[in-house]
């Protein structure tokens, strides 16, 4: 039936259709598409689909799909009524292979089960010679290991022997060295302890003291003891929620913004200043440090607060004049802190509430 398949491909290839093209349209898987045209009809899952499938082709490509479908189907008869006398000489061949090699098969079958047969027999007395032999070697290494426990014991004991008789004599070493050296050992102590009491004394007039001054309502003033002359920094922070804080130093601004728990700020602050104004727009959860020591501000319920820290022993014509500008700083800040209070209170909250 190469014919049937050769009339139904030029067709397609008349329409202009590809093998996917006809599949798309005909919903035909492309492999039985394919087998139709090179005339294997076997290879179709069966005669029902055969006849559909040879009819929807012919149709799509427009052919006589009924003409096509009575010509498959008289071919088919055709070789169904022919004499199977080749295919019977083929059949008593495969029967005869069939039969040789199922003896064969029994064969085999047979030469093999005595010899499972006997191994299966013989399996118990295996089994407990192994079992045996495993309890065998258990007892001998537990064995094995208790001798070697008693022979590190006993070299242990014969160490510790030596050790005490050795600690002895050497005892008696140590006793009269001891004496010896009790003598320089006073000497060295008594050096070391006046060497650590005079670094006491020179790191307690070195170490930089704060000392808290005169409290109002709207601040509070700070004493620096042992300032040094450079390389200040002023520390910056709260305890939790936001402050927008304002450092003025020589009646200039040093630095404004917001600081936080999680956001600390460093200030560094000019040499040869005689005094510097921080300025807090939420004072209580507020927190400075000059250096490394830590200030304790006052506990206020005032939002707004103003803390002039003054350097002790700074003298000079500058003096004045700083003092006059951090009043008139501190005099603004005030105003101002007091007119922003809303502003940064409102902005606390609002990082609060973040």
């Amino acid at each position: 039936m190469n014919e049937l398949g050769q009339k139904l491909r030029q067709a397609r290839i008349d329409k202009g259709y590809t093998i996917d093209d006809l599949q798309q349209i005909t919903k035909i898987q492309k492999r039985y598409l394919l087998a139709i045209e090179e005339g294997k009809f076997d290879q179709l899952p069966g005669k029902f689909y055969v006849n559909a499938f040879i009819k929807q082709y012919a149709q799509t490509v427009g052919l006589d799909g009924q003409a096509l479908l009575q010509e498959y189907q008289q071919h088919d008869q055709v070789t169904e009524s022919t004499p199977e006398t080749t295919d019977t000489a083929d059949e008593v061949k495969s029967k005869e292979a069939t039969a040789s090699e199922a003896k064969n098969q029994r064969t085999l079958t047979e030469s093999t089960a005595p010899r499972f047969e006997r191994i299966r027999a013989y399996l118990p007395q295996i089994i407990i010679i192994a079992v045996v032999i495993i309890l065998i070697v258990g007892i001998y290494a537990i064995a094995l290991s208790h001798r070697h426990s008693n022979s590190d014991q006993q070299a242990v004991e014969s160490r510790s022997s030596v050790k005490v008789t050795d600690e002895r004599s050497s005892s008696k070493k140590a006793a009269s060295a001891s004496s010896k050296r009790s003598a320089s050992v006073s000497s060295k102590q008594a050096s070391l302890a006046a060497k650590q009491n005079s670094r006491k004394a020179k790191q307690a007039t070195t170490d930089l003291k704060v000392t808290s001054g005169t409290k109002t309502a709207n601040g509070q003033t700070f004493e620096l003891s042992n300032y040094p002359s450079a390389n200040n920094t002023l520390t910056l922070s709260t305890k939790s929620a936001t402050a927008w804080i304002t450092v003025v130093a020589n009646g200039s601004t040093q630095w404004q913004g917001s600081v936080s728990s999680q956001r600390a700020q460093s200030v560094s602050l000019p040499n040869g200043i005689t005094s510097f104004v921080v300025t807090t727009g939420n004072a209580p959860v507020t927190e400075l440090k000059v250096n490394d020591t830590t200030v304790k501000l006052p506990t206020t319920a005032t939002v707004v607060q103003n803390y002039t820290f003054r350097i002790a022993g700074q003298t000079g014509t500058n003096a004045a004049t700083t003092n006059q500008n951090t009043t008139q700083s501190t005099t603004a800040q005030s105003t101002t802190g007091t007119a922003t209070t809303g502003a940064t209170t409102n902005r606390t909250n609002a990082t609060t509430n973040q």
